[in-house]
């Protein structure tokens, strides 16, 4: 990694009533501000940002020992001043500036850090001494008619089955559960603020309560597990500890974060969780691919050729390897009911031949990924050794799913197996599982993380819609990589458009939204290993479109935030290579006549865009689209088509 350190300054100040009274800090820009003043039973940090006033979080630690106590005078104060450059193994910029201004807080048992990016604020502890952190507290308050969108769950089961919530904090109900991220729009604000956490290892994951009638959400975490029993397809706690966590002496907290967005756009191309997060630990990542993949779950693992009978045999994966192979798509993914004995990974019987597949899939120069379900690696020898036997069948990677927690044994449950794959040379993508806080930085063989209500509820729920699809770009696509599997090929207006009842359909699932509301979605969203989700032969039947979206990738050298309205409309900029990709996607009430900015262009040069979008004949049948080509100059605006529910892609090339 090549670092440009420009400058670290260091204040020590000696103990002092001034001191124990509060801490100003501000961004390297000064734009953002914040200030840390004890209080009785813990400390505030409040914020401004733009000069408006961003809501203050409460914060304390019940841990036994007790290591922070802010009615205690710091030891010492520290200030660093930090202006680096971080070269990416992928991701959406192929280099990040990580430009801070930080606060060191030291106490006789912890530490607090705060860290200021021009638009974001993180904190977190330190431990000294070994300690037991029995809870946390981090009450976020905000001015009142403070909206928030939420995600609720029930407890701490990480079951992707509600819909978002978009209402004031003092309406969100008290019976559920909040992941984060969770988006908050301060009143008289004019800005937006999301709250996460990054570089959680040994602790579980940030999650909230509300209070009715409060603008205060609490952070709420799970108690680390006493024991483990199999329920459903997960190992579920029968009960629980009385602690979170058990910390040894000078580890690290996760990291609190509030992410500032002046204009809904900024929020699209954000790379603050992966600055916060841990270097990569690998020294080799030459062998790290992303790229797209051909999916057979979705579809029902069904074939529309009467050569190829369809189904969970090897036949089936001969077809998704030579239709990728024909395509150029990196990997094919064989999901849930290759082995007949989903907790016996090392004996049981299979319904396919992997090797064989495995072998015709590497002459089409093709990966395998293989399905597992996660508390078949509970014991670390077992996953030691099916992680072997996959890498010597030449296997590319695991999809490993049902995990459904994010307490501190599941935590580290995704790094201790993430990197056992990674000493295999496997790729891995996690299902079943939280949002991304960043741990593919440390082990960026972690290509995916679903985290996310995606795609695959089409299958069971009749309301994942296109506003939803857009407003993952402002929340959960902030913190990382997901898995939302893209590319339905039946699409419908059905739902949230027109009014009328979406229908379930199993057997060949549809998506709200047009085709190239789909599209969109191979430049839109954030993932690493992106599927194509329908039946291989239906792509089969569309060459002209299977070859476009095939061509995107997946994994980006620059990208910026071009225009963007929270529940309405969202269009990005990307850079791989010398080739810019432009893409939008429209919510029910997005924009029909959109017009792309080309700033991103070189000024004045001469391009070839090509563009799929929408088009007339799109507005009676969804499934339509136009791909058509036109000259460019770099900064001329470009009229595109775009229905409600609609989407677009623009792929710039110099003429």
């Amino acid at each position: 990694m090549r670092n440009f350190f420009v400058a670290t300054a260091c204040l020590f100040l000696s103990i002092a009533a001034c001191i124990a009274a509060e801490v100003n800090m501000a961004s390297p820009n000064g734009n953002l501000k914040a200030k840390y003043t004890p209080q009785d039973g813990g400390a505030c940090i409040s914020s401004t940002f733009n000069g408006k006033d961003m809501g203050k979080v409460f914060i304390s630690l019940d841990s036994s020992p007790q290591i922070f106590n802010p009615s205690e005078e710091p030891q010492k104060v520290a200030t660093e001043k930090n202006n680096d450059k971080i070269r990416t193994v992928w991701g959406i910029n192929s280099e990040i500036e990580d430009s801070y201004n930080q606060t060191r807080i030291d106490f006789k048992h912890c530490a607090l850090i705060v860290r200021l990016y021009d638009n974001a604020l993180a904190y977190r502890f330190e431990t000294k001494i070994p300690s037991e952190i029995k809870d946390e507290k981090a009450d976020f308050s905000f001015e009142e008619g403070s909206q928030a969108y939420a995600y609720p769950i029930n407890g701490y089961v990480l079951h992707f089955q509600k819909t978002w919530i978009d209402a004031p904090i003092s309406e969100l109900s008290g019976k559920f559960t909040y992941i984060s991220p969770l988006l908050i729009t301060p009143k008289g604000s004019g800005a937006k603020v999301l709250l996460t956490d990054a570089d959680v290892s040994n602790y579980p994951g940030l999650n909230f309560k509300a209070k009715p009638g409060s603008s205060t959400l609490s952070a709420s975490f799970a108690k680390y597990p006493k024991d483990l029993k199999p329920k459903g397809n997960a190992l579920t706690p029968s009960s629980r500890e009385d602690y979170l966590a058990q910390k040894k002496a000078n580890e690290q907290f996760p990291w609190r974060v509030m992410i500032f967005a002046a204009q809904d756009k900024d929020l699209l191309c954000d790379d603050t969780i992966y600055k916060l997060s841990k270097p990569c630990a690998l020294e080799d990542t030459s062998w790290i691919k992303p790229g797209l993949a051909a999916w057979d779950w979705w579809s029902g693992f069904k074939l529309e050729d009467e050569k190829y009978k369809g189904g969970m045999n090897t036949s089936t994966y001969f077809y998704y390897s030579d239709f990728a192979t024909r395509f150029r798509i990196p990997y094919i993914i064989i999901d849930a009911g290759w082995q007949n004995d989903h907790d016996d990974v090392l004996n049981s019987s299979t319904n396919i031949d992997l090797q064989s597949i495995a072998d015709r899939a590497k002459k089409g120069r093709v990966g395998v990924f293989v399905w597992v379900r996660s508390r078949a690696l509970a014991d670390m020898d077992t996953a030691k050794a099916f992680f072997h036997r996959l890498s010597l069948a030449g296997i590319s990677g695991v999809k490993v799913d049902f995990v459904e927690r994010d307490d501190a044994q599941a935590m580290d449950f995704y790094k201790n197996i993430t990197a056992l794959a990674a000493v295999n040379k496997l790729l891995i993508v996690w299902h079943g599982c939280p949002k991304s806080t960043g741990m593919y930085r440390q082990f960026p063989n972690m290509v995916n993380e679903e985290g996310v209500r995606g795609n695959e509820l089409n299958k069971m729920k009749p309301d994942l819609t296109p506003t939803h699809n857009v407003n993952l770009l402002f929340t959960r696509s902030v913190c990382g990589p997901m898995d939302y599997t893209p590319g339905a090929m039946r699409n419908t207006f059905d739902g949230e458009i027109n009014g009328k009842p979406f229908t379930v359909n199993k057997e060949w699932p549809s998506a709200q939204g047009t085709r190239a509301h789909q599209a969109a979605m191979y430049v839109m969203y954030y993932e690493p290993l992106k599927t194509l989700c329908d039946s291989a032969t239906s792509y089969e039947k569309e060459k002209e479109y299977t070859k476009f979206i095939s061509e995107i990738p997946t994994v980006w050298d620059e990208s910026v935030g071009i225009d963007a309205q929270f529940g309405e409309f969202a269009s990005v900029a990307r850079r791989h290579g010398k080739i810019w990709y432009a893409a939008g996607m429209a919510a029910a009430k997005g924009k029909k006549d959109f017009t792309l900015n080309t700033d991103f262009l070189q000024k004045g040069a001469s391009y070839e865009a090509e563009i799929l979008s929408d088009t007339q004949a799109t507005s009676s049948d969804p499934q339509k689209y136009s791909l058509k080509k036109q000259k460019i100059k770099g900064g001329q605006p470009l009229k595109i088509d775009m229905e409600r529910g609609g989407g677009f892609v623009v792929r710039f090339k110099k003429s």
